[in-house]
């Protein structure tokens, strides 16, 4: 196997003295350092880490007094005031580094930065792009509020909620990628209201959108780049920032709802449209994968296929030409590898998604097990197993699960095929969803 490191090559530059481009390459060089870091622990490349390690303390080192850092451009570059949306995948960077390296510098770090973040008024929060994408915000305000028990990070929560785009009634965009990141908010902020109508939110806004725009296989949404009303049949795409923030957000849903259907509808992307977007050793990205992807030339297609004036469907390589999505693609599989093995309320392990993997944790009572899967799903394969682990019963699977959340009986390939028994929640989809494996 090559290094990593070749997969994921960066640029040398100094964080602090970048000009008006520094919202991109910010972003997307600390995410594609994120992703280094995470993919050469996992093969002990050590020349990955380094060089990971290299940009992380580069960034470090530009903090401010009052809690900023990176560009000093982006300290007015909204309106006047500062623009927080490249900080966002930054700052999930940063968490991935902390997990796996326990970095100290990094929560109160975070805490300096999101202080000041908390100090801005409704300006920071309710314009551009930032206004649809405070899901990501939440998910670092919650995770470093669980780290800390800082009292201000549930004032800064709610008021990325407030200000931020309304996700519980229509839908505030069209933007593909805007969806793809955004439609989760209503639930993320339930967890912290306590709002099971919060919730039930985000499943109507998902309903919503694919309804209308998702009537076609491989689990995505005619979003290209927007939506548009008479432009829904497999003719159309999905742009890759769109699958892999579309992923994203069916993992995170999976953690905080306990349903099962979102795991669904991360894999029907996973094996579906994402591997179809990328060539096959992920050098080269389409910006827009279809579902009848016949015809992938450098030429712009007629009848307004595609919203965009330039070849969408093309292969390009590299990071200077579908400009923002090279920096999204990277964190696809990572994800969905973080993502496999989940941590059970009673101190077991819970397998969310299925490929072959190995984890190793501590469970309840302190015991470290070490769980190999060996697996060559979604084909089938029956795989007996001495011990009972609990496992997600994947909807299209149509198997009978008596607690609910998987088990011995999940790989039941009986006829009848009933319906999961599933526990309380908003909603439960039903056996059926979409395979095109």
């Amino acid at each position: 196997m090559r290094p990593v490191r070749e997969l994921l090559p960066l640029p040398r530059l100094h964080v602090d003295r970048l000009g008006a481009s520094g919202a991109r390459r910010l972003g997307g060089g600390a995410v594609l350092a994120a992703r280094l870091c995470a993919t050469g622990r996992r093969h002990g490349d050590t020349a990955a880490l380094a060089r990971s390690r290299e940009w992380i303390d580069a960034i470090l080192a530009t903090q401010q007094s009052d809690g900023f850092f990176g560009p000093r451009s982006l300290r007015t570059s909204l309106n006047g005031g500062p623009d927080f949306w490249p900080f966002l995948p930054l700052l999930q960077a940063l968490r991935t580094h902390e997990e796996f390296t326990h970095d100290e510098r990094v929560v109160p770090f975070l805490v300096r930065f999101l202080r000041f973040m908390n100090a801005q008024g409704p300006g920071a929060f309710d314009t551009s792009w930032i206004s649809y994408r405070w899901g990501d915000g939440l998910d670092i305000a919650v995770w470093l509020y669980r780290r800390t028990g800082e009292p201000f990070l549930l004032e800064l929560a709610a008021k990325m909620h407030t200000y931020g785009a309304d996700w519980t009634g229509a839908t505030p965009t069209r933007h593909n990628v805007n969806i793809a990141q955004g439609f989760r908010e209503p639930a993320q902020y339930g967890q912290i209201a306590g709002s099971d109508e919060l919730t039930r939110a985000t499943y109507r806004a998902y309903d919503g959108v694919m309804h209308a725009y998702g009537q076609f296989p491989g689990g995505g949404m005619a979003g290209d780049e927007n939506y548009r009303p008479g432009f829904g049949d497999p003719r159309q795409g999905f742009e890759t920032c769109g699958i892999v923030e579309f992923m994203a957000s069916h993992e995170l849903l999976t953690r905080i709802t306990g349903d099962p259907v979102w795991a669904d509808r991360c894999e029907d992307l996973a094996f579906n449209m994402l591997p179809a977007s990328l060539d096959p050793r992920g050098r080269s990205i389409h910006y827009i994968t279809s579902a009848n992807s016949v015809d992938l030339d450098n030429r712009t297609k007629t009848q307004g296929q595609f919203q965009n004036g330039f070849a969408m469907q093309a292969f390009h390589p590299g990071v200077d030409q579908y400009r923002c999505c090279p920096h999204n693609y990277g964190m696809g599989w990572p994800y969905f590898t973080e993502e496999l093995w989940l941590s059970s309320p009673d101190g077991g392990l819970a397998a969310a998604m299925y490929a072959p993997s190995r984890v190793r944790a501590q469970v309840a009572g302190g015991t470290t097990v070490t769980v190999t899967e060996d697996t060559g799903y979604p084909s089938p394969r029956p795989s007996p197993s001495p011990c009972p682990p609990r496992a997600r019963c994947a909807s299209r699977c149509g198997c009978a699960c008596p607690d609910g959340a998987g088990g011995p009986n999940c790989a039941s390939t009986d006829a009848s095929r009933a319906r999961p028994t599933v526990p309380p929640g908003p909603r439960w989809t039903a056996p059926g969803t979409t395979a095109t494996w």
